[in-house]
């Protein structure tokens, strides 16, 4: 919308995590006299090292990067706190008086500073309730719905899971709905990001939101004042999350 407004043309490259994108951003800054006058960049799996972040910033070219956090990096940065993020789902929780809550995440998230932030969270709020991090209620898994299921036959103590993603909760739901659980009455579940809803037969989800449209219009609003003034180098900004509460999560069942 902004661009729209400010009568700014963009390019945008889009890909998936099969290394195309990559390598085709690599080209777009790479071609002579094909330079853009600024990068605006976001993606699940854009990293510090990400190709396209290395080579903007050897081509001096202004960066705003979506949805990350780095200060110590000459690049802007508008997002949102994934670390109060989490904190936010997680007090939702143990106020509902859920005291054994698991976490859930993708196999690979761990390589990603934003999984980092949620997951400190994470072990902060378990410490101060319960004085100690249980670590076989963190998960890691490439298949989030067996490995729920293994969870909960492992540990049926469990009532509540903080999902790291909207996408890892309703698939975390799935399972437990397969291994005859209900939710919320036996496992509370929560996410994050608002970016998805659980497909029909599963309840509504609880998430945290952040509003998607500020941080992409606040961006290119940055973006632009870096091309046109030497006077604005780069900077952090950080939107407001949102507890947005749905029919996934209630009080907890005595165990």
């Amino acid at each position: 919308m902004f661009a729209q407004e400010a009568g700014v043309h963009l390019t945008i490259l889009a890909g998936d995590q099969t290394g195309e994108f990559g390598q085709i951003g690599s080209e777009f800054l790479d071609s002579e006299g094909l330079l853009p006058e600024g990068l605006l960049l976001m993606g699940p799996t854009l990293r510090r090292d990400s190709e396209s972040v290395v080579h903007a910033m050897k081509q001096g070219i202004p960066v705003v990067v979506l949805c990350r956090s780095w200060p110590d990096m000459p690049v802007s940065t508008v997002g949102h706190n994934h670390h109060e993020q989490a904190c936010i789902a997680l007090d939702h929780l143990i106020g509902l008086g859920h005291r054994t809550i698991a976490f859930v995440a993708g196999e690979m998230d761990d390589q990603y500073d934003w999984f980092q932030g949620r997951l400190s969270c994470y072990r902060e709020k378990m410490i101060g309730l319960n004085g100690e991090i249980d670590e076989s209620l963190i998960i890691l898994a490439e298949n989030r719905i067996e490995a729920i299921q293994t969870l909960m036959r492992r540990r049926p103590d469990v009532t509540a899971i903080f999902a790291n993603h909207d996408t890892e909760a309703i698939e975390a739901m799935e399972g437990l709905q397969q291994a005859g659980l209900r939710i919320p009455q036996d496992v509370s579940v929560i996410g994050q990001d608002d970016a998805r809803q659980p497909p029909a037969g599963l309840p509504r989800l609880t998430t945290v939101r952040f509003s998607h449209a500020e941080v992409g219009y606040l961006a290119a609003e940055l973006l632009l004042k870096q091309i046109e003034s030497n006077e604005v180098v780069h900077g952090n900004i950080w939107v407001r999350c949102h507890l947005v509460e749905r029919e996934s999560c209630c009080e907890a069942r005595l165990t």
